[in-house]
């Protein structure tokens, strides 16, 4: 009996050893989908056989507000790399992130320090809001928050702040220090999304009440204690994601 062929995995970018690329762009329209769009596009794109050389990228969302990425050579550092939105949630939602999201602003930041090294930096968005996101309305019925899960499914729920810390090399990403804050909710995580194989191992806590559990955290020795420390709380809950990025187990 033969056995079951199994589905190849995927190329990372050394392995593809994609051809050389130096292309310029000034369009009115250029579609990343069927239904996505960024206009006014101005870039200019090289990639050598290593991988991208330099991206430079300016252009406006659906909204009219402004996208921007560069990811080039600087004299601090091998690359640099620096990405703007004024509207987070169009940002989300052109590249195809999170469907529902609307508002905000977000920026990145990072740099290679050698061709060799990873990608280090952080991301930071803030007062966006989402509604029906699948994996965060699974998480929080995990953790028996109704109200919130209710909010979420209505009018959504705004997030004041959300920012973690990245490395990347060879299409793995390292996430540190994540946090996500609402004003009812907090949300920490660290862990690993796997570009390539469209794959996750994030962990965390969903930390309700976190306006209470903030309080509690600043009181000198017994904060520490009874919250267990920075990033903890008095009420949390403890969750694994793991598996595909498009279905995760939680």
């Amino acid at each position: 009996r033969s056995k079951p062929q199994e589905k190849p995995a995927a190329k990372s970018p050394e392995q593809r050893n994609e051809p050389p690329l130096d292309l310029k762009l000034d369009v009115k329209t250029l579609w990343l989908t069927k239904e996505r769009t960024l206009n006014d596009v101005k870039a200019t794109l090289i990639r050598e056989r290593p991988g991208w050389h330099t991206i430079n990228l300016e252009s406006r969302m659906e909204s009219g507000k402004s996208f921007r990425i560069r990811y080039a050579p600087a004299s601090s550092a091998y690359r640099q790399l620096f990405l703007d939105a004024e509207d987070a949630g169009d940002a989300l939602r052109t590249f195809g992130i999170a469907k529902t999201a609307s508002g905000g602003k977000i920026e990145m930041s990072g740099k290679e320090e050698s061709a060799e090294a990873p990608l280090k930096g952080s991301l930071s968005m803030g007062g966006f809001r989402v509604r029906d996101v699948g994996f965060l309305t699974r998480l929080l019925s995990a953790a028996s928050l109704s109200g919130i899960v209710q909010s979420l499914s209505g009018e959504g729920i705004v997030f004041d702040r959300f920012k973690a810390n990245f490395s990347m090399i060879k299409g793995v990403v390292d996430v540190k220090d994540g946090n996500a804050l609402t004003a009812d909710l907090g949300i920490t995580f660290d862990g690993k999304i796997d570009l390539d194989q469209s794959g996750i191992d994030m962990k965390g806590l969903v930390i309700p009440a976190y306006t209470i559990n903030s309080i509690i955290g600043k009181i000198p020795v017994l904060g520490d204690i009874l919250t267990g420390g920075d990033g903890g709380g008095l009420f949390a809950a403890q969750f694994t994601m793991t598996g595909s990025l498009d279905d995760p187990s939680i």
